[in-house]
């Protein structure tokens, strides 16, 4: 495994960061987490994302589809999505829809809220309280504060749906 640093700053015409950068990257390499850092410096809002990562097993973006749907800028499934039961696989689609929504309307990178992994991690263990959902690996006390409210009710609804 692997670590690699980016930071963007804030375009203040456009609200938004240039992640030009790491989409390309992600066309090259296997993401296995990412962690972001928000700070401040000379009056610029900035970002630092810390990605952990893998060479992909195959190069070039047409020999995969998975780097195909990067480099068009989805994101494809990773590793640990494909060994989901079919009933993990639906909460790990309803959690996959909610984190895009999220960050849409948060105007974020999808990534940054959770990565597929961690939400596979998620669909697994059905946490039904906080301190559970703390204990799912790559949940951390900053995705509780900011997500496990929505988490933990969209999990009840699955659940009561039979998923």
């Amino acid at each position: 495994m692997k670590m690699r640093m980016f930071t963007f700053k804030l375009d203040p015409v456009a609200g938004t960061f240039d992640d030009t950068a790491l989409t390309a990257f992600f066309a090259e390499h296997d993401a296995i987490d990412a962690t972001e850092h928000w700070f401040v410096h000379d009056g610029v809002p900035t970002l630092t994302m810390v990605v952990r990562y893998r060479e992909a097993t195959s190069r070039g973006a047409s020999s995969s589809p998975h780097r195909r749907e990067v480099a068009e800028g989805r994101r494809g499934e990773s590793e640990a999505t494909i060994e989901l039961e079919p009933e993990h696989r639906a909460i790990f689609e309803a959690l996959r829809k909610w984190r895009n929504d999220r960050a849409k309307r948060d105007g974020r990178p999808p990534y940054v809220l959770f990565t597929n992994g961690q939400l596979a991690n998620i669909s697994r263990a059905r946490p039904e309280t906080k301190a559970a959902l703390e204990g799912v690996h790559g949940v951390g006390e900053a995705r509780i504060r900011d997500y496990a409210d929505d988490l933990l009710a969209l999990l009840r609804t699955a659940g009561e749906a039979g998923g």
